[in-house]
């Protein structure tokens, strides 16, 4: 029998499809899905750690309490708090990295010959 490809192709498709094997014993996955599980009944919930009671201290310290801070009401305050707080973190914002050496050949435009 000489018979082309597609036809071998399709004969053992009609073969694999008409099998004695049911699709549930082909198909693991769909086994899987429609499995019914009895639920476990042994699982128990642990019950949360007995935890010792804590007190924290209550006083009255006036320094604790809440104040708000003084509101800017002009530029000229809210610039006089700027330059405090310039000069305050001035140490921090100093440009101490070493300068990068320049490795880009450039050549500069400076010169041009014109013909029109």
């Amino acid at each position: 029998m000489n018979a082309t490809p597609k036809v071998t192709f399709a004969l053992l498709s009609l073969a694999a499809a008409l099998s004695s094997a049911p699709l549930s014993a082909q198909d693991k996955f769909a086994d899987i899905a429609t499995a019914r599980y009895q639920l476990r009944s042994t699982l128990v919930e642990p019950a949360p750690p007995e935890l010792p009671q804590k007190f924290l201290p209550v006083e009255n310290d006036p320094q604790a309490a809440f104040r708000p801070m003084h509101t800017l009401s002009t530029g000229a305050e809210l610039k006089a708090e700027l330059a405090k707080l310039r000069e305050q973190y001035a140490p921090y914002m100093k440009d101490v990295a070493p300068a990068l050496p320049v490795s880009r050949a450039s050549v500069p435009l400076d010169v041009f010959d014109w013909r029109i």
